[in-house]
Parts: C-alpha cells; sequence; structure tokens
C-alpha cells in the first residue's frame, strides 16, 4: 500500500517541531547549568554579586537569539503547514467532483 505524499509531508512537519523541541529543551538545560556554575564561580572569587548582572545580561541576550530563531523556525512550518492545508482542499475538491 503507497503512502500518499501528503502524509509523508505531515510527518516530515512533525518531526521537524519535535526537533525545534527538543533543541529548546537542550538548549534551556545547558543555559542553566551554565548559570549555576558561571553565578558560583563569580560569587566564590569576587564575594560580590555584581558580576552576575553581567552573566544574567549575556544569559538574556543569548536567550532572545534563541527565541528570535525559534519564532522564524515555527513561522516556516505553520506556513508549511497552510500550503498543505490548501493542497488537501484541492485533492478533496478532485475527489470529490469524481465521486458524483
Amino acid at each position: 500500500m503507497k503512502t500518499s505524499p501528503n502524509i509523508k509531508k505531515l510527518f516530515l512537519a512533525n518531526r521537524k517541531y519535535a526537533q525545534i523541541i527538543k533543541l529548546i529543551k537542550l538548549w534551556w538545560k545547558a543555559a542553566t547549568l551554565e548559570f549555576f556554575v558561571l553565578q558560583n564561580v563569580y560569587l566564590f572569587l569576587f564575594r560580590s554579586c555584581a558580576p552576575i548582572f553581567e552573566v544574567i545580561k549575556t544569559m538574556a541576550e543569548k536567550l532572545s537569539s534563541c527565541h528570535g530563531d525559534i519564532v522564524l523556525k515555527l513561522n516556516d512550518l505553520i506556513k508549511d503547514l497552510g500550503k498543505y492545508s490548501e493542497e488537501q482542499k484541492g485533492k478533496h475538491k478532485q475527489v470529490s467532483y469524481f465521486c458524483y
């Protein structure tokens, strides 16, 4: 039994979405670990919280750039899903036309 190309596209879109979510989770885990390590190093070395604000600033910048990348990828995925739904409507109209 052959698989239709639309199902393959949907499968690939779901796989891309799952990969994006995995990347988000991995990045978040690494970022929080890096933050806590740097926080402990700064507190041990400088006995002050002032350098921690620099770390927070860099972490926020990294998070915002990551967020921007994810938003762009999700927008592309939404566009692909919109194209897929339009193709499905066309196929459905063709099939329903031949059925009657």
